[in-house]
């Protein structure tokens, strides 16, 4: 339902005002870039209009340009135009909507209503201006705009861009990483053709993309020295499942399935964890999600915050609670259901779920 702020408003654009910048329809290409709309004023409201200009006056408002708090935007360029908030912030986004009801939909949102890292009056980082060309980084960065992903076999589902309904993160062109790691997979070709893919971090996101693209290259040990990331990669392979391989059933007594059928993921949560750190040479505890948080929480080694790649993660919800995989990025891999259902695993945001405990990094 809309708030109030819009049924009460008229349904027209005020003049653009003196000295700001209006919406350019040729500004289309996203820069990988993706920031959550924020309350920045802590207001009774439960959202904001995308404006049609750089000024908080310049704005049609309707359904058609509201955003609620919590939207995810790409960003596209920047530029300065009228001063919004006590720090007087005259940094501008022109932004395409990338979750809700408008997704695709593109407009101009005042920088104080994000949550880019940068402070007031000082453009985000790897973002270009708006009608400039982008510039190309000195150190490490990316020749092309690439979804991240999670492992790197793409035969498989769970080494995909689109997991669980949700698009993975993407880096922009000629953003900086940082690399960390390496691995061989599938072949993949943007320029030249190569198994080689790299774990690498932007401002915005984290994962794997090829080494095709990846510009002024340093040296990085391979990623089975990362268990952290070697313990995310191995799990997410198991996306889509219904039932464990083999293998993987066999680091299971058939008592540790039940009730539930033999080897059947759903209803048991602690198993995708348990594999995945298994293959990273790492034995997690493999009991109930409660009783292993409690085990994490009295070692006095529970964090709070979106779980870094390959921490475990908790939450109070039945009388077992539930526990899942982090793959970095706000997101996580999954069971779903309870035993006998028959469903699949997947991948989901970290605050899916109520009642979050927090994560452990198990090495």
């Amino acid at each position: 339902m809309l708030h109030r702020r819009f049924i009460s408003a008229l349904l027209t654009a005020t003049a653009l005002p003196l000295g700001s910048i209006a919406w350019s329809p040729s500004a289309t290409a996203g820069t990988g870039l993706y920031y959550t709309v924020v309350d920045a004023d802590n207001d009774p409201y439960d959202g904001i209009y995308l404006r049609n200009g750089t000024d908080m006056g310049n704005v049609i408002r309707d359904a058609a340009h509201y955003m609620t708090y919590g939207t995810r935007i790409e960003l596209i360029c920047g530029a300065w135009g009228t001063a919004v908030g006590p720090n007087t912030n005259r940094r501008w986004h022109l932004v395409r909507v990338a979750t809700g009801s408008i997704t695709n939909t593109q407009g101009w949102v005042a920088d104080r209503y994000t949550n880019t890292p940068n402070a007031a009056n000082q453009a985000t980082p790897g973002e270009p201006e708006c009608g400039s060309a982008p510039t190309t980084p000195s150190g490490t960065y990316l020749a092309g705009t690439q979804q991240v992903r999670f492992c790197v076999n793409t035969s498989l589902a769970g080494c995909g861009t689109g997991l669980g309904g949700i698009q993975t993160p993407a880096i922009g062109q000629n953003s900086s990483v940082s690399m960390v790691c390496w691995v061989d997979g599938s072949n993949f070709t943007d320029g030249y053709t190569t198994n080689r893919w790299f774990w690498v971090r932007s401002a915005s996101a984290e994962g794997f993309v090829s080494a095709s693209v990846v510009r002024n290259q340093t040296s990085v040990p391979s990623c089975s020295t990362s268990k952290a990331i070697w313990a995310a990669q191995s799990a997410v392979q198991r996306y889509g499942e219904t039932y464990a391989r083999s293998a993987d059933r066999a680091l299971f007594a058939n008592s540790e399935w039940s009730p539930g059928p033999l080897g059947e993921w759903a209803g048991d949560c602690p198993k995708p964890p348990y594999v995945g750190w298994r293959a990273a040479g790492i034995s997690i505890p493999k009991g109930n999600a409660i009783a292993n948080y409690h085990t994490y929480a009295s070692a006095r080694r529970i964090a709070g915050g979106a779980p870094p790649v390959g921490a475990v993660a908790f939450y109070n919800v039945t009388s077992y609670g539930h526990e899942v995989i982090s793959l970095g990025n706000g997101l996580v891999f999954t069971t779903t259901g309870m035993d006998g259902n028959g469903t699949a695993n997947t991948v989901r945001s970290y605050n899916y779920w109520a009642n979050y405990l927090g994560w452990a990094m198990p090495a």
